[in-house]
């Protein structure tokens, strides 16, 4: 395969692209081995709590209710800053973690606005 190039500078800039792709890979499945078994809230959250406009993790009705585009502020009453502190608020609860009360703001030109609260389950 390496027959191919001309010089030995392309085989040597085709072999370290292989090596950085590679790297990528094992870098990528790394990072979703640290995912597995941690508890989730039951809806894609950002590090930041904010809710992106992505679909439910599952096909709960209670992750279809969550407000895209918004950000998390509280869990069970307890304001949470951080997607740390709301896993390791939801991780006590069974099932998805939406049994808990999650409340959401939308940020608007004027502040912040209450959209929604999940009621407990």
């Amino acid at each position: 395969m390496l027959e191919g190039f001309e010089t030995s500078a392309e085989k040597a800039f085709f072999l370290s692209l292989c090596a950085t792709v590679v790297l990528g890979v094992i870098v990528a499945v790394a990072s979703v081995r640290t995912q597995i078994g941690v508890a989730s809230p039951g809806f894609v959250v950002w590090q930041n709590l904010i809710v992106p406009a992505i679909g439910a993790i599952g096909p709960s009705p209670e992750a279809a209710a969550v407000p895209q585009r918004t950000v998390v502020t509280s869990v069970d009453g307890a304001p949470v800053r951080d997607a740390t502190r709301l896993r390791a608020r939801v991780s006590g609860v069974p099932g998805l973690g939406l049994a808990a009360r999650a409340g959401f703001v939308l940020p608007t030109i004027a502040g912040w606005r209450e959209v929604a609260v999940l009621p407990s389950g």
